[in-house]
């Protein structure tokens, strides 16, 4: 999942557990 925000977003975010 984390890997499909980073391309939604300019820089690669981590969301909290």
């Amino acid at each position: 999942m984390l890997q499909l925000i980073s391309k939604w977003t300019p820089a690669p975010i981590y969301l909290p557990p």
